[in-house]
């Protein structure tokens, strides 16, 4: 799509951004992958690897009856630019993953749904583009008893972070969908529609706010535990360079959320007019933990998604665990890694943690893997495709206008392939687990 003139404005939210920022980073597809775990709850097994033809290779599941996630680490050879995808089988089930292009060294498979493989089966490792190196494997197996049954907190920076994370692990529980953002930036989607910038995002965040408190119902969670903080997309990082000024939004000379929070039907925090500044989000996500007062929360991972709202809306929720005692497990989520070609492959897959090639291993207490059936990815994908920013605009599909603005063009009729829509629903959504020390340490530590 081409970018209106007015698209390229000069903004304070964007000059408060470092350039490095915008640049997604990506690993050398030649790099290992290291991850290293705490919890006394995690069992290694150190497994003999048997070459096959054609690169494949396999073992003798060791069992893992009592985890309920599980990891599989191997050593790939694949040729450079070749997309890598892995099926790991055993009787009766196929387990099949993608992995970035080329990828050569270290990785981790998610083969979560082995756990109740009987101890002894052989389990076969094979794939088109690459081949298993050995002679050795390890699998590591997490059983994190977590308190699925209290109250889960899911931030979403953005409008739709949520669903594309967590639907399946928030659906039909006693979950509350906070998001940060109006999601009032991003592409001109509605140009034709609405072609002055003013107008254009404060329609784009209108409608996105209505969508974060509402598609939650999808997934059971009643628009009294569904709100929208109503703060601006692209201008986190603004307010915490300056805790206490107020930030305009990106196109509409504005530095209150009220505009945005009054579109809350519910009323998880007070409808009324607030500056966009940093430490009122951090109060505001003091209240909600307050009010909440989850056992699990879920927020995005700063180390591995490279979005900077992502990043700042975790390091808020840190700031504001930090005002309370209490001590709910932390479920890190990655929406944005690699180039934005995270996850990689196709629908249904499992999915593998996100990609890490830092100098060193990305640390965590344990991995946790929330299976989805075909049901609820079915819901998922629909959850999904009622966000407007995800589906295709109006004006894909016909001429609202008389005649197009010369600031406009009309968008592409085909969703691009990286759009969440697309790939987004998976066999698992996966987490990092923190304790709340794990989080304060990491927040502390910047390393992002």
């Amino acid at each position: 799509m081409k970018v209106p003139a007015w698209n390229l404005l000069v903004v304070l939210c964007a000059l408060a951004l470092p350039a490095k920022v915008w640049a997604r980073t990506t690993c050398d597809p030649r790099s290992d992958h290291a991850y290293q775990f705490s919890s006394p709850r995690v069992v290694t097994h150190e497994l003999a690897l048997e070459t096959g033809a054609n690169g494949s290779a396999s073992f003798l599941w060791p069992g893992s009856s009592m985890a309920d996630s599980a990891l599989l680490f191997v050593s790939l050879s694949a040729a450079p630019g070749a997309p890598v995808e892995v099926t790991v089988a055993a009787p009766g089930i196929a387990i099949a993953q993608s992995l970035g292009s080329g990828s050569t060294g270290r990785r981790a498979l998610n083969v979560s749904d082995l756990r109740g493989v009987p101890a002894g089966t052989r389990v076969t490792l094979s794939s088109p583009q690459a081949s298993l190196v050995g002679p050795l494997a390890t699998l590591a197996s997490f059983h994190n008893q977590l308190p699925l049954h209290e109250a889960v907190l899911v931030l979403a920076p953005h409008p739709d972070d949520a669903e594309i994370a967590a639907f399946g692990l928030y659906a039909d529980r006693h979950s509350t969908v906070l998001t940060v953002t109006a999601g009032n930036a991003g592409a001109p989607i509605y140009c034709d529609v609405a072609p002055e910038p003013e107008a254009h995002y404060r329609l784009k965040g209108e409608l996105r706010v209505i969508d974060s408190v509402t598609v939650p119902w999808q997934g059971g969670v009643p628009v009294g535990r569904a709100f929208n903080l109503g703060y601006f997309d692209g201008c986190l990082r603004a307010m915490h360079n300056a805790i206490d000024t107020p930030v305009n939004e990106l196109f509409v000379t504005n530095d209150d959320v009220l505009p945005y929070r009054r579109l809350n039907q519910g009323r998880l925090l007070p409808v009324e007019s607030r500056k966009a500044t940093w430490r009122h989000l951090v109060m505001d996500l003091k209240s909600v933990l307050s009010r909440t007062r989850p056992a699990i929360v879920v927020t995005p991972d700063p180390r591995t998604d490279d979005h900077p709202d992502h990043q700042l809306t975790t390091v808020a929720l840190a700031e504001a665990l930090a005002q309370t005692r209490q001590s709910p497990h932390i479920l890190l989520y990655t929406n944005h890694a690699d180039g934005d070609r995270y996850p990689y492959g196709a629908p249904g897959e499992a999915l593998p943690p996100p990609p890490w090639c830092g100098p060193a291993p990305l640390t965590a207490a344990s991995f946790y893997a929330h299976p989805l059936s075909v049901g609820l990815q079915r819901r998922k994908l629909m959850a999904l495709e009622s966000m407007h920013d995800l589906r295709l605009p109006p004006s894909a599909q016909h001429d609202f206008a008389a005649t197009v603005d010369p600031r406009c063009t009309r968008p592409a009729t085909r969703l691009p392939g990286d759009n969440f829509l697309v790939r987004g629903v998976r066999a698992h959504e996966v987490f990092l687990v923190l304790d709340r020390a794990g989080l304060l340490t990491l927040v502390s530590q910047r390393p992002f």
